[in-house]
């Protein structure tokens, strides 16, 4: 379950970079679609998941982004 996981955040993550990128969004207006701060998009884009992260956040990023649930975590949506 540990490496699953593991591959899980990472997809997310890197779909968060991923879509800022690909839809030409500046780094604030990527963190005021789920209402986080600049540091903790920073941390995501590199990889590090903040400790105060909230699932209600990531609800809203893939309410955002996404048609399902599963669409922004079960593997990378392009090359960055």
């Amino acid at each position: 379950m540990g490496e699953e996981s593991n591959k899980w955040m990472d997809n997310l993550m890197y779909n968060i970079t991923y879509l800022r990128k690909s839809l030409g969004l500046s780094e604030k207006q990527m963190a005021d679609i789920p209402g986080i701060g600049g540091g903790s998009l920073k941390k995501i884009e590199k990889g590090i998941f903040p400790e105060r992260m909230s699932v209600e956040v990531l609800h809203r990023i893939k309410t955002n982004f996404c048609r399902s649930s599963d669409d922004f975590s079960e593997g990378k949506f392009g090359e960055i």
